[in-house]
């Protein structure tokens, strides 16, 4: 009789269990994203909405032919918020970029001996202009980058990517807090929406890393011979439209792939951990203090050295011509 009960509920449950959830995700986005309507910004609000604008600039500037007096309204809305920056929180990176981003802007228009528009009125912020940490903002030219591609990437590459296997046998041996800086340097050079680099890791290890791996479902047989486990995570916070709900779990895949390959780069291997938890597990996780707040889990990866004699599954892909079409 239960069993009956259990089997024509299921599927109902199943649903119960999908709105649950949906309406969490919901109420945490709505909770810490920012619209242009907000006025309580926070400093991770303000700072998104600062690389956002920052990279409209930028990106503009990159066009084949960039359009004169551009931008009113993502310039004007970067100057006003990088004078609210500065009077709640000092000076940071993020306000650097910003005025870099001006900077490069002014220098445009007077190399194409134009006026600066009205709407450019920087005010007191032309004082940090001259700072060394704004001159990081701008562009720089093709034949730049033409000197790095002198070693043959195409056949490098090839050989890494194909190399890369998921690992679940470590050395107990860490990864030291410098080779990890290392790691992290390559891994942030990971695209994002605006260019707002949302996305953290934050590495467990130990006791800790044990706890982690309890809300996990894929470490099961190997839990004790991981050496470390990051989270990456995306901020909610550096978002400021609901078209914009899916984007903290894009851009996180796309920063945890160049985060994978950064880890290999220093010989360092690793696994992607699936994170499928329903509300309660999420509740409770948040409850621990894991986490900011506003804070979603992309994915964990497990990490660290492997072991001599460690297995590596083949896993076989498709083949490659299922995986596109190319209308030429």
């Amino acid at each position: 009789m239960i069993s009956t009960i259990k089997r024509i509920l299921g599927p109902y449950k199943e649903k119960f269990y999908l709105w649950q959830c949906a309406i969490f995700d919901l109420k945490r986005f709505n909770q810490f994203y920012s619209s242009k309507y907000d006025s309580d910004l926070t400093r991770e609000n303000l700072s998104a909405w600062i690389l956002q604008d920052k990279h409209r600039i930028e990106k503009a500037l990159t066009l084949p032919k960039p359009r004169l007096k551009f931008g009113e309204i993502a310039v004007t809305r970067l100057i006003q918020n990088l004078n609210r920056y500065l009077a709640e929180f000092g000076t940071s990176e993020e306000f650097y970029f910003g005025i870099g981003a001006l900077r490069a802007y002014k220098e445009f228009h007077k190399q194409s001996g134009v006026t600066i528009p009205n709407f450019f009125d920087v005010g007191e912020l032309s004082e940090y202009f001259s700072d060394n940490m704004s001159a990081r903002v701008g562009t720089i030219g093709n034949s730049e980058l033409n000197k790095l591609h002198t070693k043959n990437y195409t056949d490098v590459f090839k050989e890494f990517c194909l190399e890369r296997y998921s690992c679940r046998n470590y050395k107990p041996d860490l990864v030291s807090g410098e080779e990890f800086k290392k790691v992290m340097e390559l891994a942030i050079k990971a695209p994002s929406v605006c260019n707002r680099q949302h996305w953290k890791v934050r590495v467990f290890t130990g006791e800790e890393k044990n706890r982690i791996l309890k809300y996990q479902n894929g470490n099961i047989g190997f839990t004790e011979n991981i050496p470390h486990v990051a989270l990456v995570v995306s901020d909610l916070s550096a978002f400021y439209k609901a078209n914009e709900r899916n984007q903290p779990f894009v851009d996180g895949g796309i920063f945890a792939m160049n985060f994978i390959y950064a880890l290999r780069a220093y010989d360092i291997s690793s696994c992607a951990l699936n994170w499928c938890n329903d509300v309660f597990v999420d509740k409770d996780f948040y409850k621990q203090g894991y986490l900011r707040n506003s804070e979603t889990v992309v994915l964990a990866v497990a990490f660290g050295y492997e072991s001599e004699d460690a297995r590596l599954a083949k896993s076989p892909r498709k083949n490659v011509q299922e995986f596109y079409h190319y209308d030429a």
